[in-house]
């Protein structure tokens, strides 16, 4: 299959879909894969990621490892709480499903936070019927109708899957609430749940405890302003992102990327999670 650059989104239609994905995406480069690597950025999300052209990625376990792992073509990428260096994407075909909180237990029976970190090949936890369907993608022509099929796909698995009913109400509200600065205490009484059980059901929604997440959502949004054409001031950026100060900010970037965001923003990235190295 030989591709040009491509880059597609879109977001699912189908009410069944929407309640576990947030998006989905095709991106075909025409980078040379040996351009160096790339430092995929700590995130709160959760992904299925599928490589239907070009070599597969590796990943790496140091800056002297030559020759890392191969990563599976089609794999469950947890919550990363730490930065990962694998080989850059612009080169090939994948697809991208972007999950929201509760897509583990949903389509795998298995919680968020035994997966964070963790790069999982599907091939031998999905139904052989449904494997041979994402191979089968690899024949299709890149486009519209692809991630159209993707969504058939997924709504087949969830049929099969009968996700479960989470009880730490509305994730997207209870995040929103969490990140204004709500109590975690209350937010447990509302829902029902005793302090220990809520934390529970959060960390087998959303890969992490709360205290975590907050500090990835703050990470995140950093990086989407600092990733901006003309990047606002670190100040600036500290405020906005929900940062004490800018000495908060570097302190808690720095920790998470393992670089300065004076530094992030001199290098600003094809995508903000993504850090091409040389």
């Amino acid at each position: 299959m030989t591709q040009q650059a491509l880059s597609l989104t879109r977001a699912p239609a189908a009410s069944q879909l929407r309640a576990w994905v947030e998006r989905l995406w095709l991106h075909a480069g025409v980078r040379p894969a040996a351009a160096g690597r790339e430092l995929c950025l700590p995130s709160a999300r959760q992904r299925i990621v599928s490589r239907l052209d070009g070599a597969p990625m590796r990943r790496f376990f140091s800056a002297d490892d030559r020759d890392g792992i191969e990563q599976p073509r089609l794999q469950w990428c947890g919550l990363r709480l730490e930065p990962v260096l694998r080989s850059p994407a612009d080169a090939g075909l994948s697809l991208g499903i972007e999950l929201r909180p509760g897509a583990s237990l949903a389509f795998l029976g298995v919680p968020a936070d035994r997966l964070a970190g963790q790069y999982l090949g599907l091939d031998a936890l999905i139904p052989a019927a449904l494997r041979r369907d994402f191979c089968a993608l690899r024949r299709m022509p890149a486009g519209a109708e692809m991630l159209d099929r993707v969504k058939e796909l997924l709504l087949a698995w969830l049929r099969r899957a009968c996700p479960p009913a989470l009880t730490i109400c509305d994730t997207d509200t209870c995040l929103t609430a969490l990140a204004a600065g709500t109590p975690v205490l209350q937010l447990a009484a509302q829902s029902g749940l005793s302090h220990r059980a809520w934390l529970a059901q959060f960390r087998a929604a959303v890969g992490c405890t709360p205290r975590a997440w907050l500090g990835l959502a703050r990470f995140s949004h950093a990086l989407q302003l600092l990733a901006q054409v003309d990047p606002p001031a670190l100040s600036e950026v500290a405020a906005t992102a929900g940062f004490f100060d800018q000495a908060h900010l570097c302190r808690s970037f720095a920790a998470h990327a393992g670089i300065a965001p004076g530094a992030y923003r001199r290098s600003p990235p094809r995508w903000a999670e993504h850090l091409l190295l040389r």
